[in-house]
C-alpha cells in the first residue's frame, strides 16, 4: 500500500472515528443538552425531540413524532418509541430486539420526503432515514402512517419503498 493510500485511509477512519464519537456522545445523558438534535433540526436536543421525549402530548403534528421517533432511535429511547407507537401495533414483545438493533447500528441522518397536512385523526410522512450496519450503509424508506390515540399522535403503521 503506497503513502498516499495509507493517507486516505487513515482520513477515513478518522471521519468515522468522529461520527461514531458523536453518535456515543448523543447517547449520554451529560451531553444531551448541548449536541444537535439527530432529527436534523439544527436546535439542540434539549429544545428540540427532548421536549416530546418528556412529554408526548406536546407532540402537535405526525411529523414532529416521526422526527422525535428517529432521534428515539439513535438515542435508543425505547420507552419512548413504544410509548409513541399504537397500542394495536405496538412491539412490546420485541422491545429488547429493538434495543439491541439501535445500538448496534450507527445512524446517519433522516430525510423528510414529504409530509402531508393531517386530518384531525390521521396523517402521513414519507422519509429515508439512513443507517450503517455491519460497515454497510442502509436506508429505510417508508410512509408511515400516523393516528391519534389517547390524545397524542402515534405511529401504526407504514408501507416501504
Amino acid at each position: 500500500m503506497s503513502k498516499f493510500s495509507k493517507l486516505i485511509q487513515k482520513q477515513k477512519e478518522a471521519k468515522q472515528t468522529k461520527k461514531d464519537h458523536f453518535n456515543l456522545e448523543a447517547k449520554t445523558n451529560a451531553n444531551r443538552d448541548v449536541v444537535l438534535c439527530a432529527c436534523g433540526s439544527q436546535k439542540s436536543y434539549k429544545v428540540c425531540c427532548g421536549v416530546f421525549h418528556k412529554d408526548i402530548l406536546k407532540v402537535q403534528s405526525p411529523l414532529e413524532l416521526m422526527k422525535s421517533r428517529y432521534t428515539a432511535y439513535v438515542l435508543a429511547d425505547i420507552d419512548y418509541l413504544l410509548k409513541s407507537h399504537h397500542s394495536s401495533t405496538r412491539p412490546t414483545k420485541e422491545a429488547d430486539e429493538i434495543s439491541a438493533w439501535t445500538k448496534a447500528v450507527t445512524w446517519l441522518g433522516l430525510e423528510i420526503i414529504k409530509a402531508e397536512a393531517p386530518t384531525t385523526n390521521e396523517g402521513f410522512v414519507t422519509f429515508m432515514a439512513h443507517f450503517l450496519e455491519n460497515g454497510t450503509k442502509n436506508t429505510i424508506h417508508e410512509t408511515s402512517r400516523f393516528i391519534k390515540e389517547n390524545n397524542h399522535w402515534t405511529y401504526i403503521d407504514g408501507v416501504h419503498s
